[in-house]
């Protein structure tokens, strides 16, 4: 915590740093050498160019003084449009990533979309769909219905038709046949003594 190396880095750290940087460009090299086996890689004609023919390096380096020269004169609606474009198809390629283009490219949406086309078969799909629901409903309705209205169950049934039962509906309100109350266990008789 001294004052005095507020500003300054120790040593240690700038040999880091240092060291930071050769490995960084390093790594750019291996990069460049990587991507350009045959020593063409730089864009803009600053760099050294390799080649195994006369004249094969110049030609590089004024075609890519060219290109580089008709890319600076294009105004700058011409250059976005073709960084939007690059990037659209960037995305095109990679599939659905809103959640919009990920909601058509579902199966049953774009089956009713394509469905829309043709009014009339929309209609009668549409209907016959419908009334796929209604009759399951209708099934589903009177099998609960009859569940309630088996014979043990109908009074209590019943029972709800005029709003909720007052009372605790017993066993008997329920249409139950009425359980006998099993008899109250008897004392044990005493035995009588024989001592006599």
């Amino acid at each position: 915590y001294a004052i005095s190396s507020c500003n300054k880095n120790p040593g240690v750290k700038q040999v880091m740093a240092k060291a930071d940087e050769n490995i960084a460009e390093m790594r750019q090299m291996e990069a460049y050498g990587t991507i350009a086996p045959g020593g063409v890689y730089d864009t803009y004609g600053s760099g050294c160019q390799d080649a195994v023919t006369k004249g094969q390096a110049e030609e590089a380096r004024v075609a890519q003084l060219a290109a580089s020269y008709r890319e600076s004169q294009k105004d700058t609606l011409t250059k976005k449009y073709q960084e939007f474009e690059a990037r659209k198809s960037v995305f095109a390629a990679a599939g659905p990533t809103t959640y919009g283009e990920m909601y058509s490219s579902m199966p049953m949406v774009n089956k009713v979309q394509s469905a829309l086309a043709n009014a009339s078969s929309t209609t009668a799909d549409s209907q016959q769909y419908y009334e796929s629901f209604q009759t399951s409903a209708v099934a589903a309705g009177q099998a609960l219905y009859d569940s309630y209205t088996k014979e043990d169950g109908q009074s209590y049934y019943e029972s709800f038709r005029g709003g909720m039962p007052v009372g605790k509906p017993t066993w008997s309100s329920t249409g139950v046949a009425s359980k006998a109350t099993p008899p109250a266990p008897k004392a044990p008789a005493k035995e009588e003594s024989s001592d006599e």
